[in-house]
């Protein structure tokens, strides 16, 4: 199993940050390679996104959905590519600091069948790109607003 995380300082109240964080539409555009999304449930989406994948970018389609909510500090989500290849679990948190809010994320991620043979190296690389740049472009897209 491969985890990242990151943890940001946001200029932004902890409700401006829930608000941004609970609607998983807002912020799927703002996944590294991101392509596209499809919304089938408050609670469930599909991305698919382009991966580095070692010296080649692969099309990956993922399951996003959201386990658990828990208003305005955290949410709680696994994600699973539709061909069975990776399956993980991430979560959002913040915390409020005056006017301004700790936000931190995470992700894990597990190679499954023909994908396990994959070096972590490999997936450690893709899961922290995604991770940090996701949480640095949602600090600045908060914080423009």
């Amino acid at each position: 199993m491969v985890k990242s995380s990151c943890s940001l300082l946001v200029h932004a109240p902890i409700e401006v940050v829930w608000d941004f964080i609970s609607d998983v539409e807002e912020w799927a555009p703002l996944v590294s390679g991101y392509l596209s999304h499809r919304r089938f449930a408050r609670d469930h989406v599909e991305w698919k996104m382009k991966i580095p994948y070692g010296i080649m970018k692969k099309t990956v389609t993922a399951e996003l959905r959201v386990k658990e909510w828990i208003p305005p500090e955290k949410i709680r989500f696994t994600l699973e590519d539709v061909k069975g290849s990776f399956g993980g679990c991430g979560e959002f948190t913040s915390k409020a600091d005056g006017n301004r809010t700790i936000m931190n994320g995470w992700l894990s991620v597990n190679p499954k069948g023909s994908r396990k043979w994959v070096p972590d190296r490999i997936f450690e690389g893709i899961m922290e790109e995604m991770i940090v740049s996701l949480s640095h472009a949602i600090k600045i897209k908060l914080e423009q607003n």
